[in-house]
Formats: structure tokens, C-alpha cells, sequence
């Protein structure tokens, strides 16, 4: 089996199946000739993600838990779709800009629609607040969330017509996701003097509750509770035709919540009770990327991801988001989802990946998983092994195994 590995995972010596070029099409390596320390920082500068490379049996034995058991979105992609998102710098989005947004959207969508298993790792986030991150997390969430919903509505006795109504599109909720906060760079004196007075919502006008003097205020001085607002002045006039009006209704709408929020007029105006998808779609956006960023305030470089996932959770329950939500948010992206790279304690003290999630409440933190020996276990029969850390992405997973080797190697020494 061929192994694409992430760059940071490259070491001098490892050899190339193919040769490598950059995106301009210059020479950079040949295939089968020993990477040396020098040509990997070559690579790097030139912004090459992952190579595919041969492997002894022994890496193969290592990698497996991110290439065999594990599907997983491929770095670059993540990388790339930052990149696009970065682009971003005036008070409209160009054309070109957003047609890489909706070309990475579409990759989001094909990988996730394609795999039955949630596939992006919930171990990437600690000490990663990057914003453009954020988003990027938030479209994977939503749109695995959003295919979610879709299947359980093509299993319901709706008449066909109403399912095909209320289907989510899942290329509007990925879109969506990753603009829901570019609202942000109105921080930036000149992004936010630059947008439009006012939001244009199917010919209707100005925007239903906000008067003419708020809007002067608003794009006077910033004001974050108004992200959706800037958001929504930033993308609308944008011709690109994957850039829907429900789609640009799905960003406005992301930034509602059950409070009486600035935006409130907006969903009470036109929406308020309504199963129409765009709603749906927002409040799906809404929820992740709330989760997100909850992790991302809550998770430390050593706590188990068990306390702030209960935490979310409660905001359910305190009908923060509403409840018909909550068993699918659990079964899409449960606690541990498989993947996730762990070290456990106990009986067993090993690294390991999970292997399986249950959703049952009583199962949310005792998955199924396996061990870098390739032992099975079920925490659910093991009572006395818990998860003590999640331990990171792919590189630090390595890093793990090499030095638990290392140590193993001292002791016999």
C-alpha cells in the first residue's frame, strides 16, 4: 500500500514513489532517491503538504492508524481551504477568491458525503484558535451534520416531494460555514467602511428591524454582536452562481441564537417556526461552530475532552439549541470520534485509536479501540482502563510511538 504522508512527518532518508513538482510545474525531487535534510526544507518552502513515500514494514505498522482504519480529510485540504479563506482582505469578495472557496467546498462535500464514519479528527484544536481554522472545522462539522439529517429524512414517511423540499444542500451548508465569520474582518477600519448601507434580501429592502442610524453606527464603529450583518454585506454582491441567495441567507441567519439577539427581527420577520432548509442549515452552522469554539476555549494542553463536551452538551439542555438536534450533533460527532488518537491508563497503559463510538449516554467516553500493538479493546467491558489524554494529529502520534519505543529500548539496555 502507497502512504501519502504529512511533510512535518518526512525524514531524510524516506524516498519518494513519485517525483515532485511544484504547482507551477518546476522540478523538485526525483522519485526513488533518498529525501536528504535540505530537500525536505525545499519542499516545505515550496509549499508541498504530503508526499507519497516508501515505507518499511515497521512505518507501515506505525502510519496504519491514520491510512487503514482511519479515513480522514487529507491535510493540504485543510491547508488549502485556509489559504482561500485568507484571500479575503477587502469589503467584497472577489470572484476568484470565491470560486476557490466554493472548489474546496465542493472537496469538503465529496469526502464526507462519500464515508459513512464522521471523518475529521477532533485532536487538531488544541492551542488552535486561528479563526480561518475555525471556519474550515465549522463547514466539516456542519456538512457531516447536514448529511446526518438528510439521511434520516430520506427514511421518514414524508411524501417525496416535502423531502426533496426540506433536503439540506449540503454544498450551501459547506459554502456557508466557511463565510459565517469572515464578518470578523470588519475590525479592519477599512473592510468595514466599505461595505454596502444596506442588505438587499430578495428585492425586499433594507434590513427588517434595523434602522438607518444603526447601520451608520455599525459600520461607523465595530460591533461583533453584528458579525452576520458584515458578513452578509461582504458576500451578496458577489456574482459567482454557487453563491445562492440561500445560501447568503444560511450566513445571516448562523449568527441567531434562542436570545434575543440583534439579528432577531431577521428570523421572526420571515422565519420564525419554519422548517424551511436555510433555517435548518444555519441553526446546524450555528451549533458547530459554537462547538468549536467551545473547545477551543475549554480544551488545555493535558485535559480530557470529556468536561467541555459535557458542558456543551448542557447548552441542549438549557435550550440553547434546540433539542431535535441533539441526538444527531451526538451520533455525527460524538466524544471520541473514530480516529481520535488517545493515551490510556489503567490496566492498559498504551496509545491507541478508536476504533468505535457509541452514543449511548452512558458509552460517550468508553469507545472501542486499538492499540499500537493492535490489541481490541472496549472500555465499555474494561472498567478499570479510562482515556487519560486525546494525544494530538498523526506527527504527534508518531512522535509518541518513537519515544515509547525509545524508552522501552533504554530499560533493556
Amino acid at each position: 500500500m502507497d502512504f501519502s504522508l504529512d511533510i512535518n512527518m518526512i525524514k531524510p532518508g524516506m524516498k519518494p514513489l513519485v517525483n515532485i513538482f511544484t504547482s507551477a510545474g518546476s522540478f523538485l525531487a526525483p522519485a526513488g532517491r533518498p529525501l536528504t535534510e535540505q530537500g525536505i526544507k525545499i519542499l516545505k518552502n515550496n509549499n508541498i503538504t504530503e508526499i507519497p513515500v516508501e515505507l518499511t514494514e515497521e512505518e507501515k505498522n506505525i502510519y496504519q492508524y491514520d491510512y487503514n482504519i482511519i479515513p480522514t480529510i487529507n491535510p493540504s485540504l485543510i491547508t488549502n481551504t485556509v489559504n482561500a479563506l485568507r484571500t479575503i482582505t477587502g469589503s467584497t469578495i472577489e470572484d476568484q477568491t470565491a470560486s476557490m472557496i466554493v472548489e474546496y467546498s465542493k472537496k469538503i462535500v465529496d469526502i464526507i458525503t462519500k464515508n459513512d464514519d464522521f471523518l475529521y479528527r477532533l485532536t487538531d484544536y488544541k492551542g488552535n484558535a486561528d479563526p480561518y481554522e475555525h471556519s474550515v472545522r465549522t463547514a466539516i462539522y456542519a456538512v457531516a451534520l447536514a448529511k446526518k439529517i438528510n439521511n434520516k429524512l430520506a427514511k421518514s414517511n414524508k411524501p417525496d416531494s416535502q423531502i426533496e423540499q426540506e433536503k439540506l444542500k449540503l454544498m450551501d451548508v459547506a459554502i456557508a460555514a466557511l463565510l459565517h465569520d469572515i464578518g470578523r474582518l470588519c475590525s479592519i477600519d477599512r473592510i468595514r467602511f466599505g461595505i454596502n448601507d444596506y442588505i438587499h434580501v430578495n428585492g425586499t429592502g433594507k434590513f427588517p428591524g434595523m434602522t438607518d442610524e444603526k447601520i451608520s453606527i455599525i459600520t461607523d464603529k465595530y460591533d461583533a454582536e453584528y458579525i452576520p450583518y458584515y458578513s452578509l454585506n461582504m458576500i451578496k454582491d458577489n456574482k459567482t452562481s454557487e453563491l445562492t441567495s440561500e445560501m447568503r441567507l444560511m450566513v445571516l441567519l448562523s449568527g441567531e441564537n434562542n436570545e434575543d439577539g440583534p439579528l432577531k427581527a431577521q428570523q421572526t420577520f420571515r422565519f420564525n417556526g419554519s422548517k424551511n432548509r436555510l433555517v435548518v442549515g444555519a441553526k446546524i452552522i450555528n451549533i458547530c461552530s459554537h462547538f468549536d469554539k467551545f473547545l477551543m476555549e475549554n480544551v488545555k494542553e493535558e485535559v480530557s475532552l470529556d468536561k467541555a463536551y459535557y458542558q456543551f452538551l448542557d447548552l441542549f439542555a438549557k435550550q440553547y439549541f434546540e433539542k431535535e438536534y441533539l441526538d444527531d450533533f451526538i451520533d455525527t460527532i460524538p466524544l471520541y470520534p473514530k480516529g481520535t488518537k488517545v493515551l490510556l491508563q489503567g490496566t492498559v497503559n498504551s496509545y491507541a485509536v478508536v476504533d468505535e463510538t457509541y452514543v449511548n449516554q452512558l458509552d460517550y467516553s468508553r469507545p472501542k479501540l486499538v492499540t499500537i500493538s493492535n490489541q481490541i479493546l472496549d472500555l465499555r467491558e474494561i472498567r478499570d482502563t479510562v482515556i487519560k489524554q486525546v494525544v494530538g494529529d498523526e506527527v504527534k502520534m508518531h512522535e509518541l510511538i518513537l519515544k515509547t519505543k525509545e524508552n522501552e529500548a533504554k530499560k533493556l539496555s
